[in-house]
Order: C-alpha cells, then sequence, then structure tokens
C-alpha cells in the first residue's frame, strides 16, 4: 500500500521554501534530510524534480517502512502547477506505481496532494551510438525486449487500447 500524506508542497516561496516543505514532508516518512542534501535535477518539463539526500546521521523508525532504509537518497517529484488539468494524477501515481512494482521503473515511495517520492535511479541517458552497442551487449534487442514487455502488462483500472483522442476529446 502507497502512503499518501494529506501535504502540499508551497512551491511559490521560492527554493528556500521548497526545501523547507520538502525536509518537512520527508520527515514525516522519518526520511532525515537538510536543505544541503537537495539538489535540483534538470528532465521535468512540467515537474519540479529534487535529488534529496539522506542525512547520514538519521536511523528510520521502525514504525514507518515507506522508504527503505538501504535508499541513500530519494527523488521528489513535485506536479507543476495546473498540470492536473492535462494529466490524470491519480491514474498517472497508479501507473507509476505498478510499473515500480513490475521492475520497469523506479518505486513509488509516496504520494502527497502535489507530488510523489519515488525511488531515485542514479544513471544518465544514453547517447544514440551507445543504444547501437552490439557488445558486450546488445543495447537496442534489451530495449525491445522491455517495450514488448511493457506493452504486454495490464495496469488495474487502465483502459485497454488507445486513449489518447478519447482523453483529449473530453476535455474541450
Amino acid at each position: 500500500m502507497i502512503v499518501h500524506l494529506p501535504v502540499h508542497v508551497d512551491t511559490e516561496g521560492g527554493d528556500d521554501g521548497i526545501k523547507s516543505g520538502v525536509v518537512a514532508l520527508l520527515a514525516r516518512l522519518d526520511v532525515r534530510v537538510d536543505k544541503a542534501g537537495i539538489t535540483p535535477l534538470e528532465g521535468g518539463i512540467t515537474n519540479g524534480l529534487l535529488r534529496c539526500a539522506r542525512d547520514d546521521s538519521s536511523e528510520p523508525s521502525s514504525t514507518n517502512k515507506a522508504v527503505p532504509a538501504s535508499e541513500s537518497a530519494v527523488l521528489v517529484r513535485i506536479f507543476g502547477k495546473n498540470t492536473e488539468l492535462l494529466i490524470d494524477r491519480d491514474l498517472d501515481n497508479r501507473v507509476f506505481g505498478f510499473l515500480g512494482a513490475t521492475g520497469l521503473g523506479p518505486r513509488l515511495f509516496a504520494t502527497f496532494e502535489n507530488g510523489r517520492i519515488e525511488q531515485l535511479l542514479d544513471a544518465k541517458a544514453l547517447e544514440p551510438e551507445q543504444m547501437r552497442l552490439r557488445a558486450p551487449n546488445d543495447v537496442l534487442a534489451k530495449i525491445a525486449d522491455c517495450v514488448a514487455h511493457f506493452h504486454s502488462l495490464s495496469p488495474p483500472g487502465v483502459a485497454q487500447g488507445p486513449v489518447l483522442w478519447t482523453v483529449s476529446r473530453s476535455e474541450t
């Protein structure tokens, strides 16, 4: 069961206000961080992405296991303002959690009113020439296997088949 925190991280207060909100949010999950351990990441088109390193001195309590103690850092995703007008965040979170549970994405640890807390995958995007490598691993074949697996899944509560036009028509 994914924990939901009835907390809204205020994004209007500048970086310091956001970091204070994230520190307080994570403390509710027994994840101790300080502002210096929070680093903005690039790549979120509309979302704010924050790498939050766990304070080395923190010992998680035994009462809250939402974020495993083995996670040295988490990703806090703060949804962009008004993006819920285009994106069904409940569905988005359910599918994200399902994909993480199947191993096709980062794990979902918790949600909050305007975002979620995810497993941080310290990785980098492959360059096109890296994707064409055949040795020591056939990268394109691995990508194809993952895409085929992805398309074989049926997330619970998700309509089967294309839904883009159905969703976009219902918004007009």
